[in-house]
């Protein structure tokens, strides 16, 4: 039996309302008003980047037609909006700027290192992971924005209008407090892309929801399944779902706005089905819009602070002239874990503004971590601002977390399931109490609108609803995720192993795709393998056993190779390469004997190896890839003579000619390596902490200053 870790029970009655239709399935008539054509409330204030890259396809519905619910009484418009006690579900096509994500890299995640800022010290090995595999990396975005056509389900009431992107992770992109008129999370005026999440791609904005190990989740950027969920008294509520893949778990958040509340609210519901305790993380990271008079209030008085080093250390919050906790008076980029009373009646963080306006972020047990996060006001916070939001716009995260710190795991038993309730809303604080210098007035004000906002007997009311509302199945699907919840269904059942009950977050067969094709093969006994590349790959003891039973082939032999490889056993994981390379000469075979090579000393080794894959392919990644492990030993003329010449396409152009500015300076030809970076160079997968320009600037221009187009330096 499943065990459950939830927040206290609810011993109030929901009132039920009735529910009220806008039926457009088919793309027959509406029953009904039509909704008047003109921008949604979500992007009418004056002045903000969205409202001219950001607009509503009118009248547009997704390919699935999916009906408007509405609770409560008859919606009457006016000058004041929704004049009503009401909530409305609708489905919508958002047009937003937006960098193509591209195809994801072929080349498997089988290294053993976590590169800044997920390095830790020991301290924090539990549930650490060497690698993110069997996900691949998707790194095959440039800087290029266009208007690009995203679904986006809206849930509104009186008080609030939120906007959802299910295809981007489940991302809140827009929550909107509709009395005072003001956002109260960051709403980017773009889907610019850059390489700040565990699987590389990653944007700034919303509210996102990060699961499995320290980062920003591998599905941030990834479809979730996502539908509309109505309950017994026709209250309208939306879903979003998916497994994933390194804990083996099914996670899923019901987002839910009753009628008249101020909140927005967030079920989150993990289940492990499995017979192992598996590392859990969980961190909600809420982006709010920063101003010179942005504060953020929690009820702590000192913190745990990193700063990119890997290191923490304890600072005090309560003393006025630090001012920890101005966003805008941080000099660098810098995570503040608050240390809260884990045993508080309510778990809270909230941003204010110069009018007292901003988002609060409200839980139930057990996500008790808070956080505060900041870029900073030097050359390189400011840079990485500009570069994520190239409409302009400054942000910090608030964010909200199952341990302390976000250098944790949380041991999550076999067979269990956790959930707990988020609330999103403005806290309205009074702006001179919520600005005063004195840290425990000013936590005391936000403490008792908090309370107001979100009342305990209110909060035991939702909870209980939540529950029930949890465990119903899906009324009309918006988005289909990835198929390998039904694969992993699949094997589970095909191998007696346990399963969760379907009924709230089905895996249907129709989500399988090309990615699981060859494994839906193996599990019914007949491996078929296409050519090329591997499309996916998957991990696991049971796929390791079925595929051991398969005739020996090129694909079986480096499939098993790559997850020998990837769970450290480097001997085994030879052998399977070698075998596979006996069947045929493949690059893919040859860069995992590579690595191996690399990572046990042998560079001279690696490097011919290396040599060896890139006379099969021109995948820019693997040439990639090869070329900074010449470069390291010490072969730059290998690298010349590779890259001197037409740019190879794809993605990866701008690393492979900042390659080549390396491995010009390397040979000695110091002019034309100045050449490259004074023509101007954007790497567009620049990762979080790299430093790579402004150091390669300073070496190729000393006693210059680094101009600010490279100068990415935030520790």
């Amino acid at each position: 039996m499943l065990r459950r870790r939830d927040g206290a029970g609810a011993r109030v009655l929901a009132r039920r309302v009735a529910v009220q239709r806008l039926d457009v399935a088919g793309g027959g008539a509406a029953v009904g008003r039509r909704r008047p054509r003109g921008r949604p409330e979500h992007v009418r204030e004056q002045g903000h980047p969205a409202d001219h890259h950001v607009r509503r396809l009118h009248e547009r519905r997704l390919l699935r037609r999916v009906p408007e619910h509405r609770s409560g009484p008859r919606l009457r418009r006016g000058a004041a909006g929704l004049a009503a006690v009401t909530t409305r579900v609708r489905v919508e096509t958002l047009e937003i700027p937006a960098a193509a994500l591209g195809a994801p890299s072929v080349l498997p995640d089988v290294g053993d290192g976590v590169a800044a800022p997920y390095a830790t010290d020991e301290r924090f090995g539990y549930g650490r992971v060497p690698n993110l595999f069997p996900y691949l990396h998707q790194d095959g975005y440039g800087r290029e924005l266009r208007p690009t056509p995203f679904r986006a389900v809206v849930l509104e009431n009186r008080h609030l209008t939120a906007v959802v992107l299910p295809e981007l992770g489940g991302r809140i992109w827009s929550l909107r407090d509709r009395a005072r008129d003001v956002d109260l999370v960051y709403r980017n005026g773009a889907v610019q892309l850059g390489n700040l999440a565990l699987r590389n791609a990653w944007f700034a904005g919303g509210i996102e929801y990060n699961i499995g190990t320290r980062g920003h989740s591998p599905l941030t950027c990834s479809p979730l399944h996502a539908a509309t969920v109505v309950d017994d008294g026709g209250e309208p509520s939306v879903r979003l779902w998916e497994y994933e893949r390194q804990r083996e778990v099914v996670f899923q958040i019901d987002l839910w706005l009753p009628s008249d509340s101020p909140v927005l609210l967030a079920h989150v519901r993990i289940v492990n089905p499995g017979d192992d305790t598996v590392p859990m993380y969980w961190w909600t990271n809420a982006a709010v819009p920063q101003t010179p008079e942005t504060r953020v209030l929690c009820p702590a008085r000192t913190a745990l602070t990193s700063d990119y080093t890997g290191a923490l250390r304890q600072v005090p919050v309560d003393r006025p002239e630090e001012r920890l906790t101005w966003p805008a008076a941080a000099a660098r980029a810098a995570d503040y874990f608050f240390e809260t009373d884990p045993d508080a009646d309510r778990y809270w963080i909230v941003s204010a503004d110069a009018r007292g306006n901003g988002l609060a972020l409200l839980s139930t047990a057990p996500l008790r971590g808070r956080k505060l996060f900041c870029w900073g006001t030097e050359a390189g916070g400011e840079r990485w601002q500009e570069w994520l939001s190239p409409f302009g716009g400054r942000y910090g995260e608030i964010q909200a977390g199952l341990a302390a710190t976000q250098y944790e795991h949380v041991p999550m038993p076999a067979r269990s399931e956790w959930s707990w309730v988020e609330a999103y809303g403005n806290a309205a604080l009074d702006p001179a109490i919520a600005h005063d210098p004195e840290w425990d007035a000013a936590v005391r004000h936000a403490d008792e609108r908090v309370a107001a906002l979100w009342p305990a007997e209110v909060r035991e009311e939702h909870l209980r609803r939540l529950r029930h509302r949890a465990l119903l199945p899906p009324s009309a699907r918006v988005v289909t995720g990835s198929g390998w919840g039904a694969l992993e269904r699949r094997r589970r059942l095909a191998d007696g192993q346990p399963w969760l009950d379907e009924t709230p977050t089905p895996f249907h067969d129709d989500t399988l795709t090309g990615e699981q094709r060859s494994w839906c093969d193996l599990l019914a006994g007949r491996p078929a393998w296409a050519p090329g590349p591997p499309l996916s790959y998957v991990r696991g003891a049971d796929w390791e056993r079925r595929l051991a039973g398969t005739p020996s082939t090129w694909p079986s032999e480096l499939h098993l190779a790559v997850m020998a490889h990837a769970r450290g056993a480097h001997a085994e994981a030879d052998r399977h390469y070698r075998r596979s390379l006996e069947h045929a000469a493949t690059p893919w075979a040859l860069r995992g004997l590579a690595r191996l090579a690399a990572d046990a000393g042998r560079s001279g080794d690696a490097a011919a190896l290396y040599r060896q894959a890139l006379a099969l392919t021109d995948d820019g990644r693997l040439v990639e890839e090869a070329c900074r492990h010449l470069l390291r030993a010490g072969q730059p003329a290998a690298v010349l003579d590779r890259l001197c010449g037409p740019d190879i396409p794809g993605p990866r152009t701008a690393r492979l000619r900042l390659l080549l500015c390396r491995a010009l300076a390397a040979a000695g030809d110091l002019p034309a390596a100045r050449r490259v970076l004074e023509d101007g160079l954007v790497l567009p997968d620049l990762h979080e902490g790299e430093t790579t320009l402004s150091d390669l600037w300073s070496e190729l221009f000393p006693g210059r200053p680094v101009p600010p187009a490279y100068d990415f330096r935030i520790a």
